[in-house]
């Protein structure tokens, strides 16, 4: 669970006189929502307190006169509950999916939704791009789209990223409406600098961690710097502490093996994190998919089998009639009708086997 202190220089006001859940909030795949309160910074917090459920954050201008889609004022933020406990901004049918509880972040911005392309005021939207930023960087949210424009339950449960109001399940609301995505994920080239690995750092990793203690001596490896960084050793420090306690790194197979085969919460592999990505459940589908088309030819074979095995057993039932039934006359039939009851038996017998029933 956690409260941020301050955004873009703007500190994070917490405000918890409002209508919380109290509930913990689920986080795989970790996604968030955002809204538009279609109403002022008082009236919406008004709201909050006393009529509806609540969001984790409110952003904008706390002004009573519009400008634009927005309002003018003071840009301020708000937070209602830490990160993690569920908000209560979404309608949630019962036995449905689940909808407040699957997501991690709800943020309601101050402002008016359009249909037609748009974007609160420019420091408004920088604000709001660096609140979601912080919430990637504290809770996993990732900057990029969740949301496909439709309201589907299935990408609703698997996608992780962001979504608006009106791409939630079971709700009839609009918003955000035509807000620019794009726009708002998208990183400066000053924050791909400042997170982007070095090309070197791969392969200095693997030598450090792997051969190093082997005594392989250090590889030429283009563009490593004469000092090493602090990070680069801090990395690698944690990579080996998590090693020591976990094991070896998980692999895709071995997670997606425990989930279809398995997923029984004891037996869940140690190394596996919290929070799954989004590209491991698209694999998983795409394994799943791939199971069902292979055992399909086999579903079909065992199928044919069990209806031969029904066959069989109908002639086992009336060869057995008539042996009775030639015994009891004294027919010279009788030797010949205990041999075809044999060999139906020992097809039988054969069928049984191979598919494993008792």
């Amino acid at each position: 669970m956690t409260w941020l202190t301050e955004v873009g220089g703007v500190t994070v006001e917490r405000i918890t006189d409002v209508k919380r859940s109290f509930v913990a909030a689920d986080r795989n795949p970790p996604k968030g929502v955002l809204h538009t309160t279609e109403g002022s910074w008082a009236g919406s917090l008004s709201v909050f307190r006393f009529n509806t459920g609540t969001p984790t954050f409110m952003i904008g201008r706390d002004g009573s006169t519009r400008s634009g889609v927005g309002y003018t004022g003071r840009l301020r933020i708000a937070q209602f509950m830490p990160i993690g406990e569920m908000a209560l901004t979404l309608k949630n049918a019962s036995g449905g999916v689940e909808t407040n509880r699957d997501c991690l972040v709800q943020i309601e911005l101050v402002a008016f939704c359009q249909w037609e392309p748009w974007l609160p005021d420019a420091a408004t939207t920088e604000l709001l791009r660096k609140l979601m930023l912080k919430i990637e960087d504290v809770a996993g949210v990732p900057m990029r789209r969740g949301g496909d424009g439709t309201r589907s339950a299935s990408n609703w449960t698997m996608k992780a990223g962001w979504f608006g109001h009106s791409e939630t399940p079971e709700n009839d609301h609009t918003d955000p409406r035509a807000i620019k995505w794009a726009a708002l994920l998208a990183q400066t080239q000053e924050e791909e600098n400042e997170m982007a690995i070095p090309a070197w750092y791969p392969a200095w990793k693997a030598w450090y961690m792997v051969q190093r203690p082997q005594g392989v001596a250090l590889p030429a490896i283009p563009g490593l710097p004469a000092d090493i960084p602090q990070w680069a050793y801090d990395d690698v420090g944690l990579s080996a502490s998590i090693h020591r306690q976990l094991g070896p790194p998980l692999t895709f197979d071995q997670w997606s093996d425990w989930y279809i085969f398995d997923r029984n919460p004891a037996t869940r592999p140690k190394s596996a994190p919290d929070e799954i990505n989004e590209w491991w459940w698209d694999g998983l589908n795409r394994k799943v998919a791939a199971l069902a088309r292979d055992n399909a030819p086999l579903e079909a074979q065992l199928q044919e089998k069990v209806a031969q095995i029904v066959v069989l057993q109908n002639q086992v039932a009336s060869l057995t009639n008539e042996l009775e039934e030639a015994r009891a006359n004294g027919s010279v039939e009788v030797a010949v009708l205990k041999a075809k009851l044999a060999d139906v038996k020992a097809k039988l017998e054969t069928l049984i086997a191979e598919i494993g029933t008792p």
